[in-house]
């Protein structure tokens, strides 16, 4: 979890800066559907979670 957030400062706060409530939400939420579908994990040997499922499905 800790990984995470230390991302979340360094990928998106300290990149985008939001100045408002609404812009903070809007980008955060744009973040965090990037990262639970595109970006890659290490923990997925190298793959996006979207890359991953398709995998998995394809073996199963």
């Amino acid at each position: 979890m800790e990984a995470f957030f230390s991302h979340l400062k360094e990928e998106w706060f300290r990149i985008q800066k939001p100045e408002s409530l609404h812009a903070f939400h809007s980008g955060l939420t744009a973040y965090l559907d990037w990262w639970n579908t595109t970006r890659i994990q290490q923990r997925l040997d190298y793959l996006s979670p979207d890359e991953y499922r398709a995998q998995q499905s394809a073996i199963a």
